[in-house]
């Protein structure tokens, strides 16, 4: 399936690495983004986001990036989420 084949804006222009699509940063290797992927209304605007694991992320402590509609992108890492060193944050992910 292509994203052009689903009416998520979310996933439009999204290529699956960091510093592609509007998602920051830089591919690095290991860092398995795209581990998981969850899609939902996340900010109660009534559009449908995209929240995309990166699992491997900073050795393994993983981070997720919310993709808005409009095409933002933001991080929530292990610092934020209150996970542990290692603990591959973004493996599972669920709406």
């Amino acid at each position: 399936m292509h994203a052009d084949d689903v009416q998520v804006p979310a996933l439009r222009d999204v290529h699956g690495h960091h510093g592609a699509g509007g998602i920051g940063g830089a591919a690095e290797s290991g860092d398995r983004m795209g581990s998981s992927v969850a899609g939902g209304d996340f900010t109660g605007d009534g559009a449908t986001g995209l929240v995309i694991g990166a699992s491997g992320e900073n050795s393994g402590d993983g981070t997720t990036v919310h993709r808005t509609a409009a095409g933002t992108s933001s991080y929530v890492g292990r610092s934020v989420a209150g996970t542990s060193s290692g603990g591959a944050l973004g493996s599972v992910l669920a709406p």
